[in-house]
Formats: C-alpha cells, structure tokens, sequence
C-alpha cells in the first residue's frame, strides 16, 4: 500500500527567523511593535497581496501614527489577520506582515494602550502566554525615557 500527500513548506529567512526565534528576538528585531485594531481590508489582485487599514492606539516601539497601512508579503501566506480584531504588529523595517513575523492576536475588544496594560496586570480574560509577551513589552516601554 502506498500513500502519497501534497505538502507545502516554508523557510524563513533573513530579518527574521518567524517560529525559531524567540519572542525576546522578535522584540529586538523588530524596527516597530504597534497595539491596534484592524478596520479594513482588500486584496490588490495584481500582486496578489491583502492590505490592512490599523487604527493604532498605542506605540511599544517605534514613532506613534494614528493609522498604518499594512500589508501583507508576496508570499501570498495568510498571517491570519481578521477585521475588527485588536493586535500587536512587530514590524521589520516594512509596512508588512507574514508567517515569519511575529504578531499577537487580542481579540474583537478594542483597548487602548492604558486598558491593555491594566487587563494585563490585572484579572485578565487574554491567555496566559499572551499576558507574559504583553507584560515583558510594558517594561521594555518603561525602560525608555
């Protein structure tokens, strides 16, 4: 009996090494780490990318903006983004999210940068590994001036 299966993989390379690197890496990797929600999106067909409109409200690294336009690589891999949802973006020095990124997922809830740092230091409803990343990203905040 023979038993044939169709798979893809992926390899990640260069800025960022997606699932091999750790969560502490992809914090000093990243060039901007953003708390938002994302409010829209649209596939540009021709090169076959999704773009996202994110509302950011609140800046763990990097210049605050009130809006950012992401997207994600040519790759075509979904990073599993929804519309409504609340993240945590880590950016490489480009407006892109993909399966070697890193990003946290928050939820429909909208928070703002002060609510997320009380829901995490309080009795929280986020998992317990979400609220160790959270809490580790306050006190990199709180390290610069």
């Amino acid at each position: 009996m023979f038993l044939s299966l169709e798979a893809q993989s992926w390899e990640c390379l260069g800025k960022h090494k997606g699932m091999e690197t750790s969560f502490e890496n992809h914090v000093q990797l990243a060039s901007e780490i953003y708390l938002g929600r994302v409010t829209n999106a649209y596939l540009v067909s021709d090169i076959y990318k999704i773009v996202f409109e994110f509302e950011v409200n609140g800046v763990f690294k990097g210049r605050y903006k009130s809006h950012k336009t992401l997207k994600t690589t040519i790759d075509g891999i979904d990073p599993d983004i929804t519309i409504g949802n609340s993240y945590v973006f880590f950016l490489y020095g480009e407006d892109e999210v993909d399966f070697c990124g890193h990003h946290l997922n928050l939820g429909k809830r909208k928070y703002s940068f002060e609510k997320l740092k009380e829901e995490v230091n309080g009795q929280s409803i986020l998992e317990a590994s979400k609220i160790q990343r959270l809490k580790k990203l306050y006190e990199l905040k709180q390290e610069k001036p």
